[in-house]
């Protein structure tokens, strides 16, 4: 039946018809009997119009996979509970303070002057950190055969950082709004000699300490200014703590291969890769090492 019968039963069972009038006389109109494929319709009609529905008939599961009757048998499972194993490694395992480079010697007579030099300044730095990475990066590249290039460079870097302030409020304690803030968090390293010259690295350590100091100064001021305006300064915990200080020195690490024999190789993956519908082929090594 199409949908529009529906409804229209639907409507007709809602407001049944008014019977028609009878005439003085006349005998009373008789009504046909509803047919059942009507009946049917209006039934499913009123059902539709009152808001329920019937559930759906619940669908089988389907039928499991024939498992073999001695697939329990053949599944091991661990003792309960199983046995783990171990191995404890103390976190200082492998320290070698007699392989400290002359560079650590620098850095911390450096740091040490620069404490006691700032600890009496009108805005005192009570914290001073030096990194200083070590990196070469070699790269051989080969396009048909041919080399295009042989980079072999190595580099130092120093990162500084300097707190002003105090551990409970400090130059690198957080400002709401700051639009500089991302700037401020960014790592920037400067460029030092390679050596071992304590007088060269100490020289640009003092440059690169001052300029951060001066940096933090600057900040420490405006989270000053900030601090005095705040209802709730004195609920902020510490942004800084100070814990008992672990030394741990390791052998440098150097980076060793044979340069030739990767050269040769690369040469020869380049030029083999022309081979067919290909009509360029490059090829290249690249190694790195870091060290802090």
């Amino acid at each position: 039946m199409p949908p529009f019968a529906l409804a229209r039963g639907a409507t007709d069972r809602r407001r049944p018809l008014s019977p028609p009038r009878r005439r003085a006389g006349s005998a009373a109109p008789s009504w046909p009997p509803l047919p059942a494929r009507v009946a049917v319709a209006t039934a499913c009609a009123a059902l539709a119009c009152s808001g329920t529905s019937r559930p759906p008939a619940p669908v089988a599961p389907a039928p499991a996979a024939a498992q073999p009757a001695d697939a329990a048998a053949t599944v091991e499972l661990p003792a309960v509970p199983a046995r783990v194993d171990v191995d404890r490694v103390d976190p200082t395992a492998g320290n070698a303070p007699s392989a400290a480079s002359p560079v650590l010697d620098a850095l911390a007579a450096e740091n040490a002057r620069w404490a006691a030099a700032l600890a009496d300044a009108a805005l005192p730095g009570y914290y001073i950190a030096y990194q200083v990475q070590d990196k070469r990066v070699v790269a051989i590249e080969a396009e048909e055969g041919a080399l295009l290039r042989d980079d072999d460079e190595s580099g130092r870097l120093l990162d500084v950082e300097v707190r002003v302030g105090s551990p409970q409020l400090d130059s690198q304690t957080p400002i709401p709004n700051d639009q500089l803030a991302f700037v401020d968090g960014i790592q920037r390293e400067a460029r030092v000699p390679s050596g071992d010259d304590p007088k060269a690295l100490r020289h640009f350590l003092w440059l690169e300490t001052d300029r951060r100091y001066r940096e933090a100064a600057r900040r420490y001021r405006d989270v000053l200014r900030v601090e005095n305006i705040r209802a709730d300064a004195s609920k902020r915990p510490p942004v800084f703590s100070h814990e008992a200080p672990v030394t741990f020195v390791q052998p440098q690490a150097t980076l060793d291969f044979d340069k030739d024999y990767w050269t040769e190789r690369v040469r020869s993956c380049s030029r083999r890769s022309t081979r067919g519908v290909a009509t360029r082929s490059t090829c290249q090594f690249d190694a790195s090492l870091t060290t802090v």
